[in-house]
């Protein structure tokens, strides 16, 4: 059974492992991703998947708080850092919703079709977060107003 405290305890573990691999560098108590491989990542996208509500929202802000934050080093390649973590997030969404669709004609399937619509929205949200966050860095007014004000 994952807790709250679990959570607690595997986001301190997460970045302690991280960081004793380089992987993570501590910076004015905020964490900075150095490497774009680190460990554990698909440990926190099980959780966000199937773990609780309030679980599932620790490992989003886990993973919004990880993959905003560049160090250094991951700074000039920041473009294609986006890239790979939306497409990993576009990914999932598909494989999801083909799942969905084939399930959807089976009428004994609903609780799937539930439980995995409850995920596309999961990674949705994912999505959100890091989207906002990264729209935060830039403050200045736009020539094309983003859809959602």
């Amino acid at each position: 059974m994952y807790t709250f405290h679990s959570s607690r305890c595997f986001d301190r573990f997460f970045k302690a492992v991280n960081s004793k691999e380089g992987k993570l560098v501590l910076k004015r108590r905020v964490h900075l991703m150095d490497d774009d491989d680190l460990i554990g990542v698909d440990y926190v996208w099980r959780v966000v998947l199937c773990g609780t509500e309030d679980i599932a929202s620790r490992a989003i802000e886990l993973l919004r708080e990880t993959f905003t934050n560049l160090g250094p080093r991951l700074q000039a390649n920041r473009v294609i850092i986006h890239d790979d973590f939306l497409s990993s997030c576009t990914s999932r969404l598909k494989a999801m919703y083909d799942t969905v669709s084939v399930l959807d004609r089976d009428k004994d399937s609903i609780n799937r079709v539930r439980q995995d619509t409850t995920r596309m929205c999961r990674v949705l949200k994912v999505l959100y977060e890091y989207v906002a966050e990264c729209d935060g860095d830039f403050g200045d007014d736009r020539s094309i107003l983003p859809l959602g004000r």
